[in-house]
This record gives C-alpha cells, structure tokens and sequence, in this order.
C-alpha cells in the first residue's frame, strides 16, 4: 500500500521546497499528527494571524486527553524540530507547561554538549500560556488544559510565540492505490478530521525522469506493470537513500492520468480546510504512489461498445445503464482468490486495479442514469460521488440490512433530472409490517424454515422519484435491487420481487392520485434467468401456484405454493442475452432494464461484447473487464403522452 504511515515520512524535494521535516512519531498520538510539514520558497497556503506560526491542539468532546504539536527552532544551531505531547486534559497548566519547556531544554542541551566539550551551564526555556494578551497564572487551581486551550489563545515557548488552533483541519490518512494505469481516474483515498473535501486542495507532481528513468520495456505485460516485479522492488531498494525530484502537474481531488506519466510515481499533497478555517500555514499531508504509472493493457471490450454512446444523448430521449460492478468486499478475498475467481491474477481483482477501469467504463457509456448493484460504501463515497459529481451527476446509495458494507446506487445526470422523493425499501421488514405483504406472511407462516430464510436476507428496493428538468410533468419511478443469490432460492427470489412489485405499484398509484403519471423503470441484478419464475412474474404478470420454484427448497421450505399477480406492464429493453454474468462455474442472464414499452420507447440498445471478447481471458472478471457482471446500456424516448 503506498501511503505515509504515524510512524514515517518519506522525503520529498518540490520546487521551491526549502525544508522537508520527518516526523517519528509514538503511535498513541493516533491520527492528529499524521502529518508532514514543509516550508515552500513561496507558499500558496493561508498564513496565522500576525505570521505567528501555530500550536495545533486536538481536543475532542468527551475525550479525556488532548494532543498539542509545534514546531521550534533551535538557539543553538538554528534547526527547526517538530514537538509533540500528549496530555490528561485534567491535568494543570503548570504541569502541562513544565513537560514542555523540560522537553525542549532536554533538546537543546543535547545539541549544545555536542556542539562543544567546555562545561556550560545547562539552558533553561520560559513557557508561557496568554489569552487576550493576559498570561494565564499557572498557579491558579481552576487553570486544567481543558479550560485553558482556546481558540485565539498565544503559546510562548523561549522566544518563540505560536497561535494556538483547536481542533484544526487535519488530515488522518491518505493513500494512493499502490499501482496506477494511464488514462485512468486516481484520486486519494483520504480520512478527515475537522475538514471537508471540497474546502480542501490537492496539488499533483510527477516524479522527474532522471528519478525513475523510463521501463525499458522488460517489465512489460500488465500484471507485471503493476509494481509487483523484481526488477521494480531492486529499483526501489536502489533510490530508496535519495531524494526524487518532482513537478507540479495538476491541482484538484481528482486527476486523469496520461501517457507522459507512464514509467513515473506520482504524489499527491493536501492542503486539509474546512468551510469555516482555511488550511494551517505548513501543515500539509502526502501520499505516494508506490510503483510507477503502467500502460493500459491495450484495448478494452467495453470501448467497443461505447462506440455506440460516443455522445450524450439528444433532448427527446436518456441513456440508462444498469451494472453489478462487483463489490470488493466480494472480489478481494481469499475465497475469491482461490475459488470463484482462481482464474483472475490477484493483482487484477485488487480494487486498486478495478476502480479506475470502473469508472472508466461507467463514464465512457454517457448514461444519463445509472443504477449500480455491489457498490461498495467506500468506492460511493470517496471515488463514485466525487468522479461522477464532476461530471454532471448527483447519486444515492441504499446499503442492504445486516453487516455487509454495500449495496445499490442510483446517479442522474442533473441536468435531465431532478430529485422529487424517495421511497427506498428493507424487503424482509416489509415482509414482516407492510399491510400490503400481509397474504404473503400468512403463507410463510406454513413453513418455518422458508420465513427464517426470507426475513432475515438483507435485500433491499431502491426507489428514486424522478423528473425531467424540461418539463416537470414527466416524472420517472427509477428502481433497482440486487435479489438473494443461492442458486436454490428462486421460491425466496419470488418472494423478494412480489414485495418490489406491490411497492412499486403503490408508488406509481399514489402518484396517480395527485394527478401525476409516472413511468416505471426497474433494473437490477435479480439472479433469476429468463426461465425462472421470477422472470415470468414481471413479464407475464401472474405465477401459478404450481410453479416449479415453489418446490425448489424441498419439504422443509414448501409453503403451499401462492399464485401471484401484478398490475405493471413491464418488458425487458434489452432482452435475454445468453449471459449478464460469466464466470467460471456459471453463465447466465441475471441482469435486466425492465420498463413500460408505451410509456418509454425503447431507441437503442447498446450491444453486448463479443463471446470471444468475454471468453479470451477465461471469464470474468479479467484484466480487460473489472467486474464478473456486464453492464447493459439501452436510450429510451421520454414519454409522449401521459395515460391515467
């Protein structure tokens, strides 16, 4: 992982960088003081008041110690060294202000001993705490750090006087992914303290080439590419004493990688601020990329496609995708690694590796929705918001019941679409509390071991209410899920669409109800091929009660079988490919955009990749397709006329 860890800094030399200082730090100052601190020639950061440098305390509500951090130049041979203390927060000023000037005077006689062999007398350094120019009397039994440590408040420490911060913007770590393929997006995976991203900035070099000179072509292939080669880890262990050299390239959160960069590290410096204080004078935090930027492996499948959605789409019709992008929670494990997936190198099923090809792939559709399956919480939130955001699109995420960390996102393009409502859904607590599931209970309530299986699945409905900036009378029901996936559960899937497809109704008629006439879409990822009862339930309207997936769970999980029916016209935009999902052990179509064909003409449906493209590299997922599911993409025409 290429990240600055509590314990080390590596360092850097910038243009213009006068000073570059390593912090060592004890681990139990925790995040506070993971931090660099640099001196530039000529800085872009916002000074403290009067130039006064800063004393930067961490003090959280309910913790019972504080941490304070400055930095102090030396009398005695001019060098500047970076304080840290860790402090009860009952404790006294006295006490508190006797460590540090102890401390410091341990440094500087050290420095003095050394610098001479005559005996001197030892240096002794004056502390001293001020609040609107009144020095606060150390002697006073009220006068704890926790009543004393005040925004505005001065720290005197020899010579030197810093304006105290309180709880600073700060920066608890930042990573970058370990290897980077050009023409990708790479961003910093960043965990922030008392800052907000956007408030933020974010400064980009590449690393000079007499650093790391150009691959000569021997570590050539993409998973070799990656930086997991011997050749690389020799180069590393060979500069690892000298100090590189950088130059700036971009400014922002997100950077777009280029062919330049090929055979180069890149770093990112941040610059952590909050709406209401801007960035502390000297206070930075860095992350480097630990292996250099790879070539793309070539040409990707999905390119192929987005010949087809080069352009966005005109105003009389939308572009809509739906794709399981495969959770890493689900890729990057050992079971992945040695079973499901034991045809895909580790390497490639790293998220370091997929995320860019994702959003590669997401972007290059020009999707004006787009309805995700398996998206992790933290790929939303740190990449998918971010990226997506910049590109015109605001998005949701519905997380499953239970303690897996991911499920669906719907994104819009803001500029043909606007947020009315939303009316997400937990299926098993419908199940258990909806007047509407009230039939369905009652049957499972026949069979004990079908009701534990189905209530306590985590599956949920994402319902976004949508519509048209053009023209507000257009509004669309935008809903997907990702149904439960044993391959012996199809009575359960049944179950879990019922409960989708009542809801969905209830909302279109509610809607009706105020005069308005909402179209439905409903994609996802439903485990359920064209064969299943599932598939013939929202196609057909009506499943008998002799359906052949009632018996699917044995004796033990029969209920009686219930016959269902719906009142939504719905029709699958891009049919039944032989396959949505191609794995090693399984093929099959689980994937479908399910729309009223009245109400939204279909325009295009963007072709799926070849079966040579899909089975090249074995199966999915592979170096050229980062999931194991393949997005389906279709146009469809905005309602023309709204029926009641």
């Amino acid at each position: 992982m290429a990240r600055n860890t509590f314990r080390q800094f590596h360092m850097a030399r910038f243009p213009g960088l006068l000073h570059v200082f390593r912090a060592t730090l004890p681990h139990k100052f925790g995040v506070f003081v993971t931090r660099c601190y640099l001196l530039f020639g000529k800085p872009r950061r916002m000074p403290t008041a009067g130039g006064m440098q800063s004393a930067l305390v961490r003090a959280i509500d309910g913790a019972e110690r504080m941490q304070l951090s400055f930095k102090y130049t030396s009398p005695v041979n001019g060098k500047e060294r970076l304080y840290n203390f860790d402090r009860a927060l009952d404790e006294h000023i006295d006490v508190t202000a006797a460590r540090i000037a102890a401390n410091v005077a341990k440094t500087l006689n050290k420095k003095k001993r050394k610098q001479s062999q005559e005996e001197k007398p030892e240096l002794t350094v004056d502390v001293a705490l001020f609040y609107d120019d009144v020095e606060v009397d150390r002697k006073m039994p009220n006068n704890l750090n926790k009543n004393v440590w005040r925004p505005g408040a001065r720290l005197r420490v020899g010579d030197a006087e810093y304006v105290v911060v309180v709880n600073p913007p700060t920066v608890s770590s930042m990573r970058l992914p370990h290897s980077v393929m050009a023409g990708s997006f790479i961003c910093p995976e960043v965990k922030l303290e008392f800052a907000e991203l956007a408030a933020c900035r974010f400064v980009w070099y590449r690393e000079k080439p007499q650093a790391t000179p150009k691959s000569d072509g021997s570590d050539s292939g993409c998973v070799d590419e990656l930086g997991n080669n011997e050749k690389s880890r020799r180069k590393r262990k060979a500069s690892k004493d000298e100090s590189p050299e950088w130059e700036e390239i971009h400014e922002g959160y997100l950077y777009s990688t280029k062919d330049e960069d090929v055979g180069h590290r890149l770093q990112v410096v941040c610059f952590p601020a909050s709406n209401d204080v801007a960035s502390i004078e000297d206070v930075v935090y860095t992350a480097t990329t630990e292996s250099p930027v790879y070539e793309a492996p070539g040409f990707f499948p999905f390119q192929r496609r987005q010949e087809h959605t080069h352009t966005k789409t005109p105003s009389d019709r939308f572009r809509v995708m739906s794709y399981n992008i495969l959770a890493d929670l689900y890729a990057d494990s050992d079971f992945s690694r040695d079973c499901l997936f034991s045809h895909c190198p580790p390497e490639v099923l790293s998220h370091d590796y997929r995320k860019p090809l994702l959003i590669r792939e997401i972007l290059g559709y020009n999707s004006d929705l787009i309805l995700m399956q398996e998206v992790d919480e933290k790929f939303f939130k740190n990449d998918l918001s971010v990226v997506l955001g910049q590109h015109g699109f605001t998005g949701q995420l519905k997380v499953k019941a239970g303690d897996a960390p991911e499920g669906s996102a719907i994104f819009y393009r803001t500029s043909k679409f606007k947020l009315t409502a939303q009316h997400d859904l937990n299926i098993s607590e419908a199940l258990r509390t909806d007047p509407l599931c009230e039939d369905l209970l009652e049957k499972l309530h026949s069979s004990e071991a079908l009701e534990e299986k189905v209530i306590t699945k985590g599956t949920a409905l994402q319902v976004c209410v949508l519509e048209s900036t053009d023209n507000s009378a257009v509004k669309l029901i935008v809903a997907t899920t990702h149904l439960y996936f044993h391959p012996r559960a199809p009575h359960v899937r049944l179950l879990q669409t019922m409960v989708c497809l009542r809801h969905l109704h209830r909302v279109k008629t509610s809607y009706q109800q105020q005069g308005h006439s909402p179209a439905v879409i409903f994609c996802g990822d439903f485990n359920s091929s064209p064969v299943t009862g599932v598939y013939q339930l929202i196609t057909t309207k009506h499943i008998p009660s002799k359906h052949a997936d009632w018996f699917a769970g044995g004796k033990e999980e029969f209920c009686g079988g219930i016959e269902l029916e719906h009142q939504l016209d719905l029709v699958s935009v891009c049919g039944c490919p032989p396959y949505t999902n191609f794995v090693p052990e399984f093929q099959g179509c689980l994937d479908y955009i399910f729309v009223e064909p009245d109400r939204l003409p279909i325009a295009q449906v963007v072709p799926m990749p070849s079966h040579a493209e899909v089975t090249d590299l074995t199966a999915l997922p592979n170096k050229l397709f980062p999931s194991d599911h393949i997005a389906i993409v279709c146009d469809l025409f905005w309602p023309k006329s709204q029926p009641r």
